[in-house]
This record gives structure tokens, C-alpha cells and sequence, in this order.
């Protein structure tokens, strides 16, 4: 079983393309074995994305945890979908892309 662990504060600026992005918050539903997302329903594009977004944020801060995703599909049954553990660099290095990307956008 699975404890429950602290919620992960971000307080982090990324320096893209001589702007300054803030990034501020909290990442919840923290447990021992990694962040912990859930629906009833098939797990959608934004479910993943915002996922991926709090597996980033949770490494950058420091702990290298998975990312687990679980939903209820009615062709499927229960679908447990993992992100690996990342270091704090490479998260960094994804999270610095995605926001220049969406930045771009």
C-alpha cells in the first residue's frame, strides 16, 4: 500500500528567449510511488498532457517519482498508464521546451 506524501510546492523561472516565465503552484495527489492521476472515463489528450506537466514539475523540484494514470475504459477495463522517473535536468530541459513552445504559440 501506498502512503500519502507531500504535496509539491513550484516556485520556479525559466529564462526562454530573454523572458522570464513564473511558474507557481502546487502538485497534488503526491503518494511514495509517484503522482497519482485518475478518471472514470477514457483518458483523454488533456489528461496526458497534464500529467506530463506535473511529472516535469514534481522532478524539477527534486524527487524522482513516477507518474501514474489510471482510468476506467469500457472496451479496455482499468488502464494504468506510467511515466517514468526523470531526472531534475532532463525534466527541465522538457518543461523549458514545452513553455518556449507554448510561448511561440
Amino acid at each position: 500500500m501506498s502512503q500519502e506524501a507531500e504535496d509539491v510546492e513550484v516556485d520556479l523561472t525559466l529564462d526562454i528567449n530573454d523572458c522570464h516565465v513564473a511558474l507557481q503552484g502546487w502538485v497534488t495527489g503526491c503518494y511514495q510511488s509517484g503522482v497519482v492521476r485518475y478518471r472514470s472515463g477514457r483518458l483523454r489528450a488533456t489528461d496526458y498532457l497534464a500529467a506530463w506537466i506535473d511529472h516535469l514539475l514534481v522532478a524539477v523540484a527534486g524527487r524522482q517519482s513516477k507518474t501514474h494514470m489510471l482510468a476506467y475504459d469500457k472496451k479496455e477495463g482499468v488502464v494504468h498508464r506510467i511515466y517514468p522517473a526523470l531526472s531534475a535536468e532532463n525534466a527541465k530541459d522538457y518543461l523549458t521546451q514545452l513553455v518556449s513552445l507554448y510561448l511561440q504559440g
